[in-house]
């Protein structure tokens, strides 16, 4: 319907889970045990998941722009949600995702994230793998501040930024909310994010 009324609208995804069975806890939500399993069969099982969803997409007239692999991947939550290491995030995105792409010629672009930097540089960790920041095509932040960005493009000039989620606050949409927004998208448009994502912001009125 988007596409209908604008059908130069670009699509970006970003996945908050494997299916449970990939994970230790054998669950989608829940925070204890939420890791993927570092098994070889498992990461490349789920390399393929990740392509097969772009094509499935791609079936249905939608192009999947660009993919972030996890969602908040520092982040252990009760909804669903999968911590992962940084070093296990670039081995994937290297010696998985990388030739499951090239093998079936899919020309999404990947993005390093999303990532946060309230727990930790993780970003900083990923982006010191010289490959790794051959093989992305940017960084994906959220609920961040815009001096870790800041130190990131200074360590690695010409690292593109996008934005992808918004704080959440708690739904009351009071002026106090408002303007939390407006400095949230103050920070990062000068931390040089080219894309802004106002998430939610379709939902119905009724919407719970």
């Amino acid at each position: 319907a988007a596409q209908a009324v604008n059908p130069a609208v670009r699509i970006h995804a970003s996945p908050w889970s494997p299916p449970g069975w990939m994970k230790k806890s054998g669950r989608m939500d829940g925070v204890e045990q939420c890791e993927l399993r570092d098994e070889p069969r498992l990461l490349a099982a789920y390399a393929r998941y990740l392509r097969l969803f772009i094509q499935a997409y791609a079936v249905e007239g939608i192009t999947i722009d660009r993919l972030m692999v996890q969602n908040e991947m520092d982040s252990p939550a009760p909804f669903p949600s999968c911590q992962w290491t940084p070093e296990l995030f670039v081995r994937f995105h290297l010696a998985y995702l990388k030739p499951e792409f090239a093998a079936h010629r899919i020309d999404t672009e990947v993005w390093g994230g999303t990532f946060r930097t309230m727990s930790g540089l993780q970003a900083h960790e990923c982006f010191r793998n010289p490959e790794f920041r051959a093989f992305v095509r940017g960084a994906a932040f959220q609920y961040s501040y815009p001096k870790p960005i800041d130190d990131l493009q200074i360590l690695y000039p010409g690292t593109r930024i996008m934005h992808t989620e918004t704080v959440c606050h708690g739904g009351a949409n009071t002026a106090t909310e408002a303007a939390g927004q407006f400095e949230d998208f103050l920070g990062y448009a000068a931390a040089g994010a080219e894309v802004f994502t106002y998430w939610n912001s379709v939902l119905g009125e009724d919407a719970a």
